[in-house]
């Protein structure tokens, strides 16, 4: 069972995008992430949703995210 409800991951997602998600939030997301890979997929989905509505496509790889979540200690 993941850190953050199936019902709340949209809305944690959308926090973390748009910079209104707390630390605690952002570590919670993390460790979900590391139980259900598929998170960082939706993660990558959701911030290219949000690049190409804001006109600044740059999609996110799945792997960088990993990467951030490695280096930071949870």
């Amino acid at each position: 069972m993941s850190q953050i409800d199936s019902e709340n991951i949209s809305e944690t997602i959308s926090a973390l995008l748009d910079n209104e998600a707390d630390n605690l939030e952002l570590r919670r997301f993390l460790k979900s992430c590391e139980q259900d890979p598929t998170l960082l997929e939706t993660w990558e989905r959701y911030n290219l949703a949000q690049s190409a509505l804001h006109e600044s496509v740059k999609p996110v790889n799945a792997s960088l995210s990993q990467r951030i979540a490695e280096q930071i200690e949870l």
